[in-house]
C-alpha cells in the first residue's frame, strides 16, 4: 500500500492573507488611495474607513515606499496625516513639464 502525501497549505504567502505582517497590500492600497485624494485624516478615521486597528503602522510602511505623508499635531494629541498636492511624484510627465520652453 502507498502512502499518500498530504497537502501542505501555506497561509504565509498568501497575497491576501489577513496576519500581522505590513505586506497587507488590499489595506495599504486603501490607504493610499485615501491620501491621493488629497484629504486630512486622523489615524482613527483611517481606522473606520478602511476596517483596520493600526492605521499608525500602514502609514509609516507608505513612507518607507516613499510616499511624502506629512502630519500636524492637533490640540486633542492627535494627528492629522495628509499628502501635500505639490508633490512632483504625483503629476503625470505632461504636467510636470507644463511650464518649460524650448526657445
Amino acid at each position: 500500500m502507498t502512502k499518500r502525501k498530504k497537502a501542505v497549505i501555506m497561509t504565509a504567502n498568501l497575497p491576501f492573507s489577513r496576519g500581522k505582517g505590513t505586506d497587507n497590500i488590499p489595506i495599504i492600497e486603501r490607504i493610499k488611495a485615501l491620501f491621493l485624494r488629497g484629504g486630512k485624516y486622523s489615524a482613527r478615521d483611517i481606522n473606520q474607513m478602511t476596517g483596520t486597528n493600526d492605521a499608525r503602522r500602514f502609514i509609516s510602511t507608505l513612507r518607507r515606499s516613499g510616499l511624502n505623508i506629512q502630519d500636524r499635531r492637533q490640540e486633542d494629541h492627535s494627528k492629522l496625516y495628509w499628502l501635500p498636492i505639490n508633490d512632483n511624484r504625483q503629476l503625470s510627465f505632461w504636467e510636470r513639464w507644463e511650464g518649460v520652453s524650448y526657445d
